[in-house]
C-alpha cells in the first residue's frame, strides 16, 4: 500500500508538468509591479565576518557549476561572493542571501525585495543566491531540498517583485510534500483547472506547478487591490483562485500580510520576533510608491526599483520527472567575505 501511494505521488508530480491547453489572458504579468503595494519591514544593518559561505553559495563559486538538477543552467561566481544572515523585523529566524560581485542586483535591492514578500510566504524561502544573469533579461530558480522545502532560490540579474513572489509561491509548495505531494500536485488543483477555461498569462500554461504560482501572484494584487490587474478576469478561472484563496496563509491576510512569521510549523523561518510592529501598513490602492525602508541601506546606491523581467525556472521535481521551462529588511550581518 506505501508503495502505491509513493507512487502515485510521483506520478501526479509528473502529471504536474504536463503542458495545459487552457487559454492564457495576457502574455506575461508585466502590465503591474507587486512593489507598490509591499511595504518592506523596518531594519537596521551590522555585520560580523565568518571563515566560510554556507554550502548552497559555496556550491557556484569558481571551481564548481550549478547542480545539474536545475536545467540548462551552467554558472558560477568567478568574482568575489558575500554572504550575510538577514533578520527581519518580523521574524527572528535569519535569511541568507549571498551575492556575486558581478552580479545586477544589489545587496540593498535583494535585501529589500526579499523583505517586501509578505511573511506569510516569505517564511518559506530558501538560501538567496544573486549570480549575473546567464541568458538575454533575468531569470530566477528555487530547488526542493531533499527532505521537502526550498532549500535555495537563484536569481539571475535583476529579478523584479512579481517574480519574488512567484519564486516564494515556489517555496510555499514545496513546504510540506507529505503523501499528497505538492499543493499543486493535489487532485483539488487539478480539479480546479479541468473546471477553468483561462490561465493568467502564456508562462502559466507551462504546467500546473507554474500555474499555481502565476496565480499566487495575481491572488496576491487582488487580495492588496481589491481585484485583479487590469486586462485579466476572474470568470475564467474562479476556481484556480478559490483554491488558493482557500490555503493558508491566503485565507487570512493577517498571517499573509502580518507582522509576525510564528504562524504554524513546517516553514523555515518561524522563530517570532521579540517586537511586534504594529505600524506596518499595505497600500491598498497600488498605485503608489511603496514606502522606503528606513534610513539603512546596504552600499553606496539606494534600492532600485524593479524593471520588467523574463524569468527561465528549473525545477527538479524527484525521481526522473525533471521540469525544463522557459518563463516570464531587516538587521543584517555578514557572514563571509571570501576573495576567488
Amino acid at each position: 500500500m506505501l508503495l502505491l501511494l509513493l507512487s502515485l505521488v510521483e506520478l501526479a508530480r509528473c502529471q504536474a508538468t504536463t503542458p495545459l491547453s487552457l487559454a492564457p489572458q495576457q502574455a506575461d504579468l508585466g502590465s503591474f509591479d507587486l512593489a507598490n503595494s509591499l511595504p518592506p519591514p523596518a531594519y537596521s544593518v551590522h555585520a560580523t565576518t565568518l571563515a566560510q559561505l554556507p554550502p548552497e553559495c559555496a556550491a557556484v563559486t569558481p571551481s564548481t557549476t550549478l547542480p545539474s538538477d536545475i536545467g540548462n543552467f551552467s554558472a558560477s561566481c568567478s568574482a568575489e561572493m558575500t554572504a550575510l544572515s538577514v533578520t527581519l523585523e518580523d521574524c527572528d529566524t535569519p535569511y541568507i542571501i549571498c551575492r556575486c560581485a558581478d552580479a545586477e542586483m544589489a545587496m540593498d535591492a535583494l535585501v529589500d525585495r526579499l523583505a517586501r514578500v509578505p511573511v506569510g510566504l516569505r517564511r518559506y524561502a530558501g538560501t538567496v543566491i544573486a549570480l549575473a544573469a546567464t541568458v538575454p533579461g533575468p531569470s530566477a530558480v528555487t530547488m526542493s531540498g531533499a527532505s521537502g522545502g526550498a532549500s535555495a532560490t537563484f536569481c539571475f540579474g535583476d529579478c523584479t517583485m512579481n517574480v519574488w513572489i512567484h519564486e516564494m509561491t515556489h517555496a510555499l509548495d514545496m513546504a510540506d510534500p507529505g503523501s499528497a505531494g505538492w499543493q499543486s500536485s493535489a487532485i483539488g488543483w487539478s480539479n480546479a483547472l479541468a473546471a477553468d477555461t483561462c490561465v493568467p498569462d502564456t508562462y502559466s500554461q507551462t504546467n500546473a506547478i507554474e500555474d499555481f504560482a502565476q496565480v499566487s501572484v495575481l491572488l496576491i494584487y487582488k487580495l492588496l487591490n481589491g481585484g485583479l490587474p487590469p486586462g485579466f478576469y476572474e470568470d475564467c478561472m474562479k476556481h484556480q483562485l478559490a483554491y488558493l484563496s482557500a490555503m493558508t496563509p491566503y485565507n487570512d491576510s493577517s498571517l499573509l500580510f502580518g507582522n509576525d512569521c510564528s504562524i504554524g510549523p513546517l516553514a523555515t523561518h518561524s522563530s517570532p520576533p521579540d517586537v511586534l510592529d504594529p505600524t506596518r501598513q499595505f497600500n491598498s490602492s497600488g498605485e503608489g510608491a511603496a514606502p522606503d525602508p528606513p534610513s539603512k541601506a546596504l552600499g553606496s546606491g539606494a534600492c532600485r526599483p524593479a524593471t520588467s523581467t523574463t524569468m527561465v525556472l528549473f525545477l527538479q521535481l524527484g525521481g526522473n520527472c525533471l521540469l525544463v521551462s522557459n518563463i516570464n529588511k531587516l538587521h543584517l550581518d555578514i557572514r563571509s567575505t571570501l576573495d576567488k
